[in-house]
């Protein structure tokens, strides 16, 4: 799944990995701050009843 040695190969496979790693970092980010902002209205709407 994921090696063992990440700082192994060419300065492009190395490029390619971090670009990878990257976009999966912002996709969960996304999804925490969704994930926060849901909590939050959440809250809000039961505070307000």
């Amino acid at each position: 799944m994921f090696d063992l040695h990440p700082l192994g190969g060419s300065p492009e496979e190395l490029e390619r990995r971090i670009r990878k790693l990257q976009k999966i970092n912002a996709a969960l980010m996304q999804r925490v701050e969704r994930s926060m902002d849901a909590q939050a209205n959440a809250y809000s709407l039961f505070q307000t009843a």
